[in-house]
């Protein structure tokens, strides 16, 4: 009866380090796939599965037109025939270069500083401009909105 329990575990411990190993990055993979491909936009470069270097002209829900060459020839591919986002000179990006975007991404973006008030001297500067007045700022100084 031991014997049974323990060749059950060991199938269930192949069965889970398969996953890990095998089934668990692929899936990863994917999703990163179809991410990247629903984020492409006008004027990216890209290569295709079958080799084809080119420009997004336009994007369809589940078609992309890219143009190609010098002539710019537009070919019309379904999304998933898009392998890879190339670097904005053309490079293949490196694994480094998709950390960095995916970083980039992931970053909230920065809320637009307001700009700060202006101060404007009503008079011209005297000894008494040093002494402040009942709203914090020097005599003869006032607050200006933009």
């Amino acid at each position: 009866m031991a014997n049974q329990w323990v060749s059950i575990i060991m199938l269930v411990g192949v069965i889970l380090i398969m996953y890990f190993v095998l089934l668990r990055p692929q899936k990863k993979k994917d999703d990163e796939l179809k991410s990247m491909r629903a984020k492409l936009k006008v004027g990216d470069k890209v290569l295709t599965i079958s080799g084809i270097f080119g420009r997004v002209y336009k994007v369809k829900d589940d078609r992309v037109i890219l143009e190609v060459g010098p002539d710019r020839v537009k070919l019309e591919y379904a999304k998933w025939g898009i392998s890879q986002v190339l670097n904005a000179d053309g490079s293949i990006p490196t694994a480094k270069d998709k950390r960095k975007r995916i970083l980039e991404e992931d970053e909230p973006e920065q809320p637009a500083k307001k700009m700060p008030k202006k101060l404007v001297r009503e008079s011209a500067p005297d000894a008494k401009d040093a002494a402040a007045g009942s709203d914090g700022l020097p005599e003869g100084v006032s607050v200006v909105e933009d």
